[in-house]
């Protein structure tokens, strides 16, 4: 490896291992809880998929894994142990569809919720990296309500067996906490970020439920955020209908 892709790959390296882990920032979404992973050629790597529900009971989530499978081969998904939830993986080359069920219909899980372990052989080269690019298609909670879906991506770099022993020493392995759900005392007032998020999750005249990080005396917590969408007026109406 010449000095110009040792540097290189010492800086993908470097960026794999500091990656924080992603947090949902909306019940409904679905997520890596290591959205960086390293594993040495040969060896096997498990991705651990979670959603956040808020307050409410999971019920069902549906959601697409892309990856690439000249550097990964899918070798299974196993659901939580001694947990309500079931996992049906169906595999096409590169793509993963998954659904994950509260098949036992009790009122639980809620909060930070492990939705299923995807376990994966590292086939590439090292050096060769994979996406793992989700795709959420929808979520239901225990009571029947559908739930606004979004996911995250993440990514995986094959590396030698040496540079994963360092990478193990640098990663933490303890699940992220689920996070604390409060009523602020005054209703929170949307951001322009929360009032284009909303847009892109409802339509005009609904009201859109999304949630806010704010701080609180355990660190941080989340926040209800409700964001009215502005009815369309009777000319963007017209207009909509033509482009259609």
């Amino acid at each position: 490896m010449n000095p110009d892709s040792m540097i290189s790959f010492a800086a993908t390296l470097s960026l794999a291992l500091l990656a924080p882990a992603l947090r949902a920032q909306f019940p409904g979404d679905v997520y890596l809880q290591r959205p960086a992973s390293v594993v040495a050629t040969g060896g096997t790597l498990a991705v651990d998929v979670l959603t956040f529900t808020g307050t409410q009971r999971f019920g069902a989530a549906r959601f697409e894994v892309a990856f690439d499978p000249t550097v990964l081969r899918f070798t299974g998904g196993a659901s939580p142990t001694h947990g309500p939830l079931l996992t049906s993986v169906q595999q096409s080359r590169g793509r993963l569809g998954v659904v994950v069920t509260n098949a036992k219909g009790v009122d639980n899980p809620f909060g930070v919720v492990k939705l299923t372990q995807l376990q994966f052989v590292a086939i590439g080269a090292p050096g060769s990296t994979s996406p793992l690019d989700l795709t959420a298609r929808g979520a239901i909670a225990l009571n029947g309500n559908s739930t606004p879906s979004a996911a995250s991506d993440g990514s995986v770099l094959v590396t030698t067996a040496a540079a994963q022993s360092a990478a193990a020493m640098l990663e933490g392995t303890t699940a992220p906490p689920a996070p604390l759900c409060v009523q602020p005392e005054q209703p929170l007032v949307p951001t322009a970020e929360e009032i284009v998020a909303a847009q892109n999750m409802g339509r005009p005249g609904q009201e859109v439920p999304l949630w806010r990080m704010v701080p609180h005396a355990t660190g941080v917590a989340a926040a209800p955020l409700l964001v009215m969408l502005p009815a369309a007026e009777a000319g963007d109406a017209a207009r909509q209908r033509r482009t259609r």
